[in-house]
């Protein structure tokens, strides 16, 4: 008889309710929320396109402007000189030669403090996307580890080669050690030049 009562408080005691979650509810097919969060940011970076050559930005940095907290996120190229070399480009647009020589050349009393130490100012950056002001860039890892797993082409135009980032920095490396795709072709800046200008002659 004793052993009978025994058996009967242990058979109440397993259907009393718990406090705690069980087991078997965790694995009931719910996600999840740091999952959840991890797939919204996938889907999101999936979209991502850099502004200055259209592609999975590989090496990525995030550019933090005025919108950022509004969920803007530019994310940009940067990879050297072999291959597409966006963010250099991207700052290389904003300095105005002739804009630096005026400021270089006007009083030494009025320097901002965001000046070089040669007199010449930082040039501003404006997001392309949603053309705000841009302070700073930024690396997200995770964001940049999914980016550079993205297969792209490689930059120099004769060839056909394709792969993930390190695929093709390893490519360029061995194929295409001294090739610089994107750098300004004289001959060809002369002619888009010549092109621009009839153009603009021809609107008049």
């Amino acid at each position: 008889m004793p052993k009978e009562s025994s058996a009967r408080s242990l058979s109440s005691n397993n259907t009393r309710s718990s406090p705690y979650p069980s087991c078997s509810n965790r694995a009931s097919g719910a996600i999840p929320r740091k999952d959840l969060g991890a797939e919204k940011d996938r889907k999101e970076w999936e979209e991502v396109r850099c502004p200055v050559c259209m592609e999975h930005p590989h090496n990525a940095v995030l550019l933090k402007c005025s919108s950022y907290d509004k969920g803007c996120r530019p994310y940009i190229c940067n990879t050297s000189c072999r291959h597409s070399n966006c963010l250099d480009q991207f700052c290389k647009a904003f300095a105005n030669p002739k804009t630096d020589e005026i400021e270089g050349a006007s009083s030494s009393n009025h320097r901002n403090t965001g000046d070089y130490g040669s007199g010449r100012k930082h040039p501003k950056f404006i997001c392309p996307l949603c053309r705000g002001d841009v302070s700073d860039w930024i690396v997200v890892e995770a964001a940049r580890n999914f980016m550079n797993s993205k297969t792209r082409s490689c930059a120099s135009e004769t060839c056909d080669y394709s792969g993930m980032y390190a695929d093709l920095r390893r490519h360029a490396r061995l194929a295409h050690p001294f090739v610089r795709p994107f750098e300004i072709d004289p001959e060809r800046e002369r002619r888009w030049t010549r092109m621009e200008q009839e153009r603009d002659f021809g609107d008049l």
